[in-house]
């Protein structure tokens, strides 16, 4: 087979079956950016979802999370805990491209339900299989994620990762951002909502603002990067003009 020809990526596109909502005028349909969704097409290994609180990113990184057989409050298949659901009902709506490669592992981290996780991993003795033995309870936020990323993930999976930058320093997002790289060159397939302008510096990356509508643009264009920007070249006029907003 021609090297071209090999799918790189374990997902390639998602899109929402229109045809098939029964009210798009209800949540999550009428959610600005999500009712603009054709078809995004995952080019890169690590696709970004940038922009603002409210916006539809963790909203849509959860349903891909749910179509794709993960536990609507984190981890992979295996995992069956459910504390509140709070999940919307776009999942049922998703029409996911699948490559005809297949990982041999998945999971999805959501920041808002972390603590819920990995106390059903501890259940399942995961503490165990890698953390030698001790639960990731007895880390901080920031150390857990880490933990998780370098020991749990083993490569040629498909990772769908909510704000994993909570918690974390900037030099525990550099070491996030290096730990991605190396699974990627792993074989490794990434989902990512983030307000990092860090991990948007990823290599082999792809990102999409969500706004009033959800646009592909360069990772070091989004609205992460060109307001840290704005604030590291003037801090006090940056502070002026947002206390004014």
């Amino acid at each position: 087979m021609d090297d071209s020809a090999i799918p790189t990526n374990f997902i390639d596109s998602i899109s929402i079956k229109w045809n098939e909502v029964p009210d798009t005028a209800v949540y999550p349909f009428n959610v600005a950016s999500l009712s603009s969704l054709t078809t995004l097409h995952l080019d890169a290994p690590v696709t970004f979802f940038c922009g603002e609180n409210g916006t539809g990113k963790s909203t849509l990184l959860e349903a891909i999370s749910i179509a794709l057989g993960m536990n609507p409050e984190g981890g992979s298949r295996n995992y069956l805990f459910s504390v509140k659901k709070t999940h919307s009902e776009l999942h049922d709506y998703l029409a996911i491209e699948r490559s005809l490669r297949r990982p041999s592992d998945s999971f999805f981290v959501r920041s808002d339900t972390m603590f819920n996780l990995i106390t059903a991993m501890d259940e399942l003795e995961d503490d165990k299989r890698y953390y030698e033995g001790r639960s990731l309870h007895r880390r901080s936020h920031g150390e857990g994620i880490l933990a998780l990323v370098s020991r749990r993930f083993a490569g040629n999976g498909l990772y769908i990762l909510d704000e994993p930058e909570t918690g974390l320093s900037q030099i525990g997002q550099i070491a996030l951002l290096c730990e991605i790289k190396r699974l990627v060159g792993a074989g490794s397939q990434f989902v990512i909502a983030t307000h990092s302008p860090i991990l948007l510096c990823t290599p082999d990356s792809e990102a999409f603002q969500f706004d009033d509508e959800i646009s592909r643009i360069d990772p070091k264009e989004s609205l992460e990067w060109t307001v840290l920007q704005r604030f590291i070249e003037d801090p006090e006029r940056a502070i002026d003009e947002f206390s004014r907003l």
